[in-house]
């Protein structure tokens, strides 16, 4: 097992990104090469409140990740709702619904 420990989640995903660079094993998927950890990656968090990941190239919306938050905590499962936030939420469905 891995364990990447970092004062927040943009220190993470840093820290992560070297890992796998390091010691990640190529392999062949449908959509092409990728990485893949041999063995599980446990994060710890200095700051956890500190969250919200701040990366111009991962370009992550903020706004959309808090109405995420609040469909989860409100147990819905369909794509309308997230849809209004990312137009593309139906692409990631098993069902498009």
């Amino acid at each position: 097992m891995y364990v990447i420990e970092a004062n927040d989640v943009n220190e993470a995903l840093a820290k992560g990104l070297v890992l796998i660079q390091k010691e990640g094993i190529k392999v062949e998927s449908r959509n092409g090469m990728t990485l893949e950890m041999p063995a599980p990656v446990a994060t710890v968090y200095k700051h956890p409140r500190h969250r919200v990941l701040m990366s111009r190239v991962r370009d992550a919306n903020p706004f959309f990740h808090l109405m995420e938050a609040l469909w989860i905590i409100a147990g819905r499962s369909d794509v309308e709702f997230l849809a209004e936030f990312n137009k593309r939420m139906g692409d990631y469905s098993d069902d498009g619904i």
